[in-house]
């Protein structure tokens, strides 16, 4: 446990996320990346291109040995790596012989094992069972990224501290596994917490456990677990291009709760307004930490309860009273799955209410805006489910100034000597992209409108 773990980039690494048993898609994601199957069973990428898991390759999916024995085969054939996984520690440590509790899935692990003894017989089993606990045993809680001795990139399952990059026990490989603990859930399971906000080293942090429904990059730290098993997207991420590719996947979980589809009930959940009566800190991702007073909190809250655009639909507002800001949905579909509202295009003046009136004039508007956005986006192909832009009034039309964010990231960063009023903005968009709550994002959106 105390050598840390460190590999070349060398011809480049495809690092995989979640597969969870969706071998069908794994095979189609090899595929997809260019691997192709030698005649000797092995899948080999043409350029020398080596793969990474994140672990948890098994339990919940149909076909968790088939995982388990292609990882294993190419392990040693040193063709892939894999480090450890909550699902694969309780699956090492049930494979020893010891007392574990089988549930989340696992349960599925041992029918298939048992499956493979009927058709194989104990002997075999019990050989295959010993080679499987091994392979999982000997996975490290972290691999460091090297590209000619620099240090680029972290690979962990759950989570990481800076201060454990590098470094091997059995609490950062506890840590790894699981995330950070900072307390206890009313039904006793541990709560846990945001390590990224505390990442501050250069390596980029690429990691999964936590299914997201994107995969995007916070903070140099990037989750490529897409929920596959709960019918989401099985996750590559190309290094060094950083390129992400994907295939699509369904729900073999079937959960009493969808985690993905958790995602977007917590971020629309209702803002506690009684928080912010007394003043409140807002904390950006750069660390600075913007202090709102009580005065004014009231009468704004009135505001924007009354006068505004539903929260969920105000998650930016211009710095500048002569500008707008112009959010675009893919769909309907889209459109209610971030807002909980099926409006497609919603125009924001700087005090949070709608700029596009109803009636002849607000479709007109509207139709002048969707054709502008039309000319540089396909929006029927568009593979992100939004777009934000800036625009600003030009008599009575609206223009397009900048493209803000997408689903996927955000199009322009803050520079040097930006406003307060900015950055709280840019904050907003971050949190919204990252599907925190209304809450988090109307934090910064009362911030930046009481501190003008």
């Amino acid at each position: 446990m105390s050598e840390p773990k460190w590999i070349e980039l060398g011809k480049g690494l495809d690092i995989i996320g979640d597969i969870h048993g969706c071998m069908d898609e794994w095979l189609l994601l090899l595929e997809k990346l260019g691997y192709k199957q030698s005649a000797d069973g092995f899948y080999r990428h043409p350029e020398g291109r080596k793969i990474l898991s994140l672990g948890d390759i098994m339990s919940r999916g149909p076909r968790s040995l088939d995982s388990l024995l292609f990882f294993e085969a190419h392990i040693k054939a040193g063709l892939a790596y894999m480090i450890d996984s909550n699902h694969g520690w309780k699956i090492a440590r049930w494979l020893d012989g010891r007392k574990v509790t089988l549930a989340h899935g696992d349960e599925r692990v041992e029918e298939e094992f048992l499956d493979y003894e009927r058709q194989h017989g104990s002997l075999a089993t019990n050989r295959l069972k010993e080679r499987i606990k091994n392979m999982l045993l000997d996975a490290p809680s972290h691999y460091v990224i090297q590209d000619n001795g620099a240090s680029v990139a972290v690979a962990v399952h759950a989570g990481i501290r800076d201060d454990y990059i590098g470094k091997q026990s059995p609490k950062i490989a506890d840590y790894c596994r699981y995330g950070p603990v900072v307390g206890v859930q009313r039904n006793g399971k541990p709560k846990r917490g945001d390590w990224t906000i505390h990442h501050h080293s250069p390596e980029l942090i690429i990691w999964g456990h936590d299914p997201r429904p994107v995969a995007l990059e916070v903070q140099r730290t990037i989750n490529i677990d897409q929920g596959a098993v709960f019918g989401g997207d099985l996750t590559a991420l190309r290094l060094p291009s950083k390129e992400i590719v994907q295939v699509e996947s369904q729900d073999y979980a079937q959960a009493a709760i969808n985690p993905l589809e958790e995602w977007f009930e917590k971020r629309r959940k209702a803002p506690a307004f009684k928080k912010w009566l007394n003043g409140f800190t807002v904390q950006t991702e750069t660390g600075r930490e913007i202090q709102v007073e009580p005065t004014g909190v009231l009468e704004a809250l009135d505001h924007f309860s009354n006068r505004a655009l539903p929260l969920e639909q105000i998650v930016y507002l211009p710095t500048d009273d002569k500008h707008v800001s112009v959010l675009v949905f893919k769909d309907q579909s889209a459109a209610h799955r971030w807002t909980g509202l099926s409006d497609l295009l919603l125009v924001v003046d700087s005090q949070g209410c709608a700029v596009v009136s109803k009636g002849k004039e607000g479709e007109s508007l509207k139709k002048h805006l969707f054709e502008l956005i039309e000319q540089s986006q396909d929006l029927t192909r568009l593979e992100s489910d939004w777009l934000l832009y800036e625009g600003v009034m030009a008599g009575d039309n609206i223009q397009l100034k900048n493209l803000l964010a997408s689903e996927h990231g955000v199009e322009l960063s803050i520079k040097n000597g930006a406003s307060i009023q900015q950055e709280l903005a840019f904050e907003g968009i971050k949190r919204l992209i990252r599907l925190e709550t209304v809450e988090r994002i109307h934090e910064c959106v009362l911030a930046a409108y009481l501190l003008k």
